[in-house]
């Protein structure tokens, strides 16, 4: 009986060993979430937010999402708003900034809460894009045609400007701010440059369509007023849609004041996370491969596959869809039903859904 009893005890302690250790996922981890933004602060502080469960036709269980906290080494599930999470900015472990189609959630170190229209009540709720620079001030880009660019100052949120970029009805992607007065958005077919009194759109590589081919703008991060990096995809365009058919991924380099492409790649291009102005990745997707990673060292940047055991999608594997280094030594990506970690220099992945947390 005693043996049994040490038995148990040692399996309990085991247990309780694995669910804890900083490189092991607890199970169920994805039950609520379909993760599509992650942002890491520090190597000890993250979120990865999403989708939540909805239940179909003839499905009785219960709507809920669980977005993921990165704390003390793990990911642990936060009990969340039953709304479409699309984008974060952290600033601290208790202030957190989300976009949804609802307007903007708060997190204050304890729960989420959703935060008052302020003066844009009568825009577009739908927030695709957030840079935050600090508890006072930050940005963002809402669906709107016009009056789409939010500004955080004074405590609360307000119509910052509005880009109205053209007849090919431009959609708005990505934003990064540097300072008060200097950031950068970009979109289909265009880029806009603020220069702490108003945003302008900029004649860039970007601009010089062709009706046989358009630049889709995607990601876009400063590293300083005089450095940054953005990536997109080329694709042809069909009449005034705001999207294209994407064929290839293409990177720009910032510099010096002037936008250069520098490279077009065999992947339709997602995100972005540079480290420095040495050192980063971007992620997309390649038909009928696992390539899914590119990394800039050295001057290059060098096609790098996809980790082994990631979740499957179709005949391949399915596409990382975003990124967040936090050093040239350690990052975290996510795909709809995977989450990878970079460290030792290489990519592994480290969760994938469980066939009991199917959406």
């Amino acid at each position: 009986m005693l043996v049994i009893l040490i038995l148990g005890g040692l399996c309990s302690f085991s247990w309780f060993l694995r669910l804890n250790h900083k490189d092991q996922p607890a199970p169920g981890l994805l039950s609520g979430l379909r993760p599509e933004a992650i942002f890491m602060l520090s190597s000890d502080e993250g979120w990865i937010v999403g989708a939540g469960f909805t239940p179909q036709a003839f499905d009785f269980r219960k709507s809920h999402t669980e977005n993921l906290h990165y704390s003390y080494g793990r990911w642990v599930q936060v009990e969340s708003p039953q709304v479409h999470f699309s984008c974060l900015s952290m600033l601290s472990s208790d202030d957190v900034w989300a976009g949804t189609p609802d307007g903007f959630y708060h997190w204050n170190g304890k729960q989420w809460t959703k935060d008052a229209p302020g003066a844009f009540k009568n825009s577009s709720q739908s927030i695709i894009a957030l840079s935050m620079l600090s508890h006072d001030e930050g940005w963002a880009l809402s669906m709107n045609h016009t009056d789409n660019l939010l500004h955080y100052i004074g405590g609360r949120w307000q119509v910052g400007g509005s880009l109205i970029t053209g007849p090919y009805l431009s959609a708005l992607r990505s934003i990064s701010m540097v300072s008060s007065n200097d950031g950068w958005a970009v979109g289909y077919h265009f880029m806009a440059h603020y220069d702490g009194t108003m945003w302008s759109l900029v004649d860039t590589p970007v601009t010089q369509h062709t009706d046989a081919a358009d630049i889709d703008l995607i990601s876009v991060k400063m590293l300083s007023h005089d450095e940054g990096w953005a990536v997109g995809n080329i694709g042809q365009r069909s009449g005034q849609s705001p999207s294209i058919l994407p064929q290839k991924g293409v990177i720009l380099h910032y510099s010096k004041g002037v936008w250069s492409i520098i490279q077009t790649v065999p992947l339709i291009l997602t995100d972005l996370s540079m480290v420095s102005a040495h050192e980063g990745w971007a992620v997309g997707a390649m038909r009928q491969s696992d390539t899914n990673f590119l990394h800039y060292s050295n001057g290059r940047w060098i096609l790098v596959a996809q980790p082994p055991h990631s979740p499957k999608q179709g005949s391949g594997r399915q596409n990382v869809a975003s990124i967040a280094m936090i050093s040239a030594r350690e990052g975290w990506g996510i795909s709809k039903d995977g989450i990878y970690h970079y460290q030792n220099g290489s990519w592994s992945t480290w969760y994938v859904r469980g066939p009991d947390e199917t959406f």
